[in-house]
């Protein structure tokens, strides 16, 4: 047992991560974070904490139960028969306790609304701040702790009577058996009968937590299910030469087979971008530029149409392989505490001075190397949003020569364009080569990369016959 349980804790955690991990995007962006954070938190604390004390003591006071109530059938056969009583007893108690397990969803979603609340606040902090919402917040964040208390509340109220319930249990058996044996021994069995119990109930709500894991892990769908193409089935220089192709896509937020005109959020979208070109993708806030590139990237679904990159179907391509071989860069850069020589070069496969020269080329090294140097933790350079994607900047250009002929996505692409360290070294012209095709989606077209076409604004539907790109 001491062995099963730490095993089973870790496949559990592990099934958790990979469902979350592999859940599609559109899944994931409806998905209210704090519930997602909840699962890691309540449920692995109930199967790694209260698992393996609540199993060790069942079975201890199971089997002490069942040795003495062989030790009593020889002893005094008399006694034994109040154990069906006790059975049929315990069983009505069992029923109508585990009627009360809804109380254990609702305690685990309002801790999650109180998680995703308190996220939602440290991200708006200026914000709130800037408006004088702070008190108004105030009043919300205490209003969702008193509800998330509720649930927790009666939890407590439930546990304290099935304590008393059981206690009265034990004191009706003792009164019951020492009309018919020695009253000592029964109430050992009976004091065995019901610690077991106790445990048996406080295991339960272990168990109801292995449940809800198994039962997200079924549920959540998962992008790698499905037919694709073996990594071992993509040529391992693809795409060599960069040419993407959309035709007739359609895209949406939304699953299921039948979806209204309403639900996509790209519609019809067809236009050819050559090898080699630099793609500008520009428009207001909302207009689809990022949904556009999800697309490619296999972030969403194309339920119909489809984008070929040097004659494959994207859509064939094994998630994970296919962003593997399209270099992205994202408006939000991922921090975690890796230092810089990690973040640049994860394989290992460049030398100091290769990755020296990438952060000198965006004009961060100056402040990398005042924050520790490639040694420095990235999480403790506190770097602004634009020095962050400067530093993915340097991770292209480190890894430029195994990536030759690639395609480079960039995703708002001007909130670090126009930054003072990107400007002095005339940015991405520089930095990319005429063997990457380019792809930048901007709400501003004010940028300093040289693009070869794009269209600002309009219905997609309007330049389908044209050239170049629409939003």
């Amino acid at each position: 047992m001491l062995g099963i349980v730490p095993a089973s804790a870790t496949d559990l955690h592990s099934a958790l991560l990979s469902s979350t991990l592999y859940a599609p995007f559109a899944y994931v962006s409806r998905v209210d974070t704090g519930e997602l954070l909840n699962r890691f938190d309540q449920d692995l604390v109930f199967v790694d904490g209260f698992l393996p004390i609540n199993m060790f003591n069942t079975c201890a006071e199971l089997f002490s139960s069942v040795f003495q109530i062989i030790l009593i059938a020889i002893v005094s056969k008399e006694a034994f028969a109040v154990l069906p009583a006790l059975a049929i007893t315990l069983y009505l108690i069992q029923r109508v306790y585990l009627r009360t397990k809804q109380l254990r969803h609702m305690d685990l979603e309002w801790k999650g609304a109180l998680h995703t609340k308190f996220g939602e606040t440290c991200s708006g902090l200026v914000t709130i701040r800037a408006n004088g919402w702070a008190e108004d917040m105030r009043l919300k964040f205490r209003e969702k702790l008193d509800r998330s208390q509720e649930p927790f509340y009666l939890l407590y109220m439930v546990q304290r009577w099935l304590q008393l319930v059981l206690g009265l249990v034990v004191a009706g058996l003792a009164i019951t058996t020492a009309g018919v044996a020695v009253s000592l021994r029964d109430k050992v069995v009976a004091g065995a009968w019901r610690l077991a119990w106790h445990f048996s109930t406080s295991r339960h709500w272990v168990l109801r937590a292995i449940a809800r894991i198994a039962l997200f892990e079924r549920d959540t769908p998962n992008e790698r299910r499905g037919k694709y193409i073996a990594a071992a089935g993509v040529a391992s220089t693809w795409p060599e030469r960069g040419h993407v192709r959309f035709e007739n896509v359609h895209t949406s937020y939304e699953t299921g087979s039948e979806l209204s005109d309403l639900d996509w959020t790209l519609r019809g979208v067809t236009f050819d971008i050559l090898p080699g070109r630099r793609v500008a993708v520009c428009g207001r806030t909302g207009s689809g530029k990022s949904t556009l590139l999800q697309a490619l990237l296999g972030l969403l679904k194309v339920p119909k149409g489809r984008i070929v990159v040097d004659g494959v179907d994207a859509s064939t391509v094994e998630a994970c392989t296919l962003r593997q071989r399209l270099t992205t860069i994202s408006q939000d850069s991922f921090v975690d505490s890796s230092t810089f020589r990690e973040e640049l070069d994860p394989d290992e496969q460049h030398s100091d001075d290769t990755l020296i020269a990438s952060l000198i080329e965006p004009n961060v090294w100056d402040k990398i190397s005042a924050c520790g140097g490639l040694d420095g933790k990235r999480i403790e350079a506190n770097l602004s949003s634009s020095e962050g994607q400067l530093v993915s900047i340097a991770r292209l250009i480190a890894s430029a020569s195994n990536a030759a002929g690639s395609v480079v996505i960039l995703d708002e692409a001007t909130i670090w364009i126009m930054s003072p360290q990107f400007r002095q070294k005339n940015g991405f012209n520089k930095v990319a080569g005429k063997d990457h095709h380019i792809g930048a989606a901007s709400a501003r077209a004010g940028g300093r990369i040289r693009r070869d076409r794009g269209v600002r604004q309009g219905n997609v539907g309007r330049y389908r016959r044209r050239r170049g790109c629409h939003r």
